[in-house]
């Protein structure tokens, strides 16, 4: 089984979206995300995985994605 792991992408959204392109088409069976997403916004673009997401915060995580509904 591959698992594609990633952190601090800072908001980075162009590499959010070669990373979660590149992970679908790998054939990744699981993400984990090690933190510093920084906002609610850049987690959207992990919706469009193929597979499941795990994610933790980071010390730069200041929101929480609670706090911007994703759905």
């Amino acid at each position: 089984m591959k698992i594609g792991i990633v952190a601090d992408s800072h908001d980075n959204v162009p590499a959010i979206k070669k990373a979660v392109e590149y992970f679908n088409k790998s054939n990744i069976r699981f993400v984990i995300h090690a933190g510093d997403y920084i906002a609610p916004f850049s987690v959207k673009e992990f919706l469009k995985l193929k597979t499941k997401l795990l994610g933790v915060f980071g010390n730069n995580d200041g929101e929480s994605p609670e706090d911007d509904p994703v759905s």
